[in-house]
């Protein structure tokens, strides 16, 4: 059963020496087949791999195993990149009789997959801070989640507060004037109503005398955006 996981389990005692490893654990963390062993202790374990070329720093990999040694009463968890790019997850479980056990797992795809998922965040930021139009997220419950420098430019004070639902957004330019009943119902069904209309503009003229044009779409997740272009030169 041991020899079909793919990910690598290794079992030590209290002395911290292996009683018990299967293939996939030498595999993974860089030594060769059959060279890893019970009754090697988890330092011997780790000077292998800092021959093998696995550290770059010794000192460090060695205080990696002081402290591990110390603290195997308790749960543990670390990501390690290896020299030939492969990212693994290390995971340290407390045994009763005093031991403890190692598990390591390739998490190579999910941790590129997070990083092209950052990246593209990161991307996505500056873009829409880049924007000179204004630009406001709603999630799937009505409840802004972000709000762009351009949005928070033009409508100033009127501006969303993250968490902020739709109606509480409405309410609160009633109150302060920015909005006419009549105007905040608009927006209301613009944004609640049949997609086929949330793209269709909206041109008001805000109290300051500046003039500007909303457009929403619909997003996957079931909320939408709302963009503001500021359309007073026009006007």
């Amino acid at each position: 059963m041991l020899g079909y996981l793919g990910g690598g389990v290794a079992a030590y005692d209290e002395a911290s020496r292996i009683t018990l490893l299967n293939p996939a654990f030498e595999t993974l963390i860089g030594c060769a087949p059959g060279s890893v062993r019970p009754g090697m202790s988890h330092r011997e374990v780790l000077t292998m791999q800092v021959e093998r070329g696995e550290f770059d720093n010794t000192d460090a990999a060695l205080a990696v195993a002081e402290k591990m040694e110390r603290d195997r009463s308790q749960r543990s968890v670390r990501v390690r990149e290896r020299p030939n790019g492969t990212v693994l997850r290390f995971e340290s479980h407390p045994m009763p009789d005093g031991g403890f056990t190692v598990e390591v797992n390739d998490i190579t795809a999910l941790k590129r997959a997070e990083d092209e998922a950052r990246r593209r965040a990161a991307l996505l930021d500056g873009v829409l801070e880049a924007l000179p139009h204004g630009v406001v997220v709603f999630g799937p419950d009505r409840r802004t989640v972000m709000a762009n420098r351009a949005y928070r430019r033009l409508l100033g004070e009127s501006a969303v507060r993250i968490g902020e639902s739709l109606a509480e957004v409405a309410e609160r330019r009633v109150a302060a004037g920015e909005f006419s009943r009549d105007t905040a119902a608009q927006l209301m069904a613009r944004h609640l109503g049949p997609a086929e209309r949330a793209g269709e503009p909206i041109r008001r003229v805000r109290p300051d005398g500046t003039a500007v044009v909303t457009r929403a779409g619909r997003l996957p997740d079931g909320g939408h955006i709302a963009v503001v272009t500021d359309i007073t030169a026009l006007h």
